[in-house]
């Protein structure tokens, strides 16, 4: 499953998104929370760009998300408030798009350690079943799968980057 986001609708208003990801919980626990590490990988490639990452992670905290955006409004803000948070495995949200407000979602995040990798488990609850149909019927998936595959490019530089040898011992 590693390098693919699997999608598919389960009964009349969620969307499940289920991939492998190249690097233990705590990393991935933290590049959905920090905002340094969510600025180098949460964004697609049609332009967009994280420009801001506003959080207070706690239950009732709010976390914004600002982009720019190549649309007539030039901005996408996405506001998280944070229900449920449990390091590092689960993370519950309501979410809310500045540009569609009906599109307002609950979302769980869960996290999984399975040897090296973390499975990552999102289950995405609508308004409706037309609201749902319509969010999985919109590319935001396919650019959430370009920002992952950049989010496993981060852990792999994390990883390859050589450590320095220790300094000879004087004493």
């Amino acid at each position: 499953m590693t390098g693919a986001l699997f999608m598919r609708k389960v009964g009349e208003t969620q969307i499940e998104l289920t991939r492998l990801l190249r690097a233990p919980v705590e990393r991935v626990f933290a590049a959905l929370t920090e905002p340094a590490l969510l600025k180098r990988w949460l964004y697609s490639d049609i332009g967009d760009a994280l420009l801001s990452c506003v959080t207070d992670l706690r239950p009732g905290g709010q976390t914004v998300f600002t982009w720019r955006a190549p649309s007539e409004s030039g901005m996408s803000c996405l506001t998280v408030t944070w229900i449920e948070i449990e390091p590092p495995t689960r993370l519950v949200s309501h979410q809310v798009f500045s540009d569609w407000p009906d599109g307002a979602i609950n979302a769980a995040f869960d996290l999984k350690q399975q040897g090296a990798q973390t499975l990552y488990t999102s289950k995405m609850t609508h308004g409706s079943a037309d609201v749902r149909n319509a969010t999985y019927s919109t590319p935001l998936f396919d650019h959430l799968e370009m920002s992952f595959c950049r989010l496993d490019a981060v852990f792999a530089a994390e990883v390859s980057v050589p450590s320095r040898p220790a300094a000879p011992d004087d004493a």
